[in-house]
């Protein structure tokens, strides 16, 4: 057991936050729910209650919680009966027929969209206008792109944990490597103004 100090203890756990504008912010929110989800699927576990209430932060961490929903696969539809938030909730769920790691694809999808717009779906609303807001709001194209994949109607028709996990570890890289980029032309167009200047 070791002592927290005091820096520590004025810090604690934050519930997600919605819109998250920032791309880098929302791109590694996202890497470390499908890191995390990749994690329970890949050991026989569907969380079943993918939201942004039940995505803590703290400092650069990022977990979810609240696995009060989660069944291990193995059980029989009998025993996995309709659970989570209605609003996130997949269609399968919805009409009460096999659920499995899907459904929580679909949830991601749901708190993707959420996080981009600061609102939840609309479940009357078709996938195609749901991307339209999307681009409205000036979300990734790649992420809405995935948005629409993991909002298909068809289960087996959506990526696994692990695929989306990967894209957004692309994504989260190649958003550092343009960051960086722009900080040294920025740095470069500083010195050519100083010597300018300076001549």
């Amino acid at each position: 057991h070791t002592s927290k100090s005091p820096q520590q203890q004025q810090q604690p756990r934050r519930k997600l936050r919605h819109p998250l504008l920032a791309t880098p912010v929302l791109l590694r929110v996202l890497r470390d729910v499908s890191s995390g989800l990749a994690h329970l699927h890949d050991n026989g576990v569907i969380h079943r209650d993918v939201k942004p209430a039940n995505v803590l932060l703290r400092d650069d961490l990022v977990k979810l919680c609240d696995f009060g929903s989660s069944r291990d696969l193995k059980q029989t539809l009998q025993q996995m009966t309709a659970a989570g938030t209605t609003s996130y909730m997949a269609p399968e769920v919805m009409n009460e027929e096999a659920v499995g790691r899907p459904a929580d694809v679909w949830g991601f999808g749901v708190l993707l969209f959420e996080c981009v717009t600061g609102t939840v779906c609309a479940r009357s609303a078709s996938t195609q206008d749901l991307m339209a807001r999307l681009k409205e709001v000036g979300c990734l194209p790649k992420l809405i792109r995935l948005f629409e994949q993991c909002h298909q109607v068809e289960p087996s028709e959506r990526p696994t944990m692990t695929d989306i996990h990967r894209e957004l570890q692309e994504l989260v890289i190649q958003d550092a490597q343009d960051s960086q980029g722009l900080k040294e032309e920025l740095k470069r167009a500083e010195s050519q103004d100083r010597d300018t200047y300076n001549s």
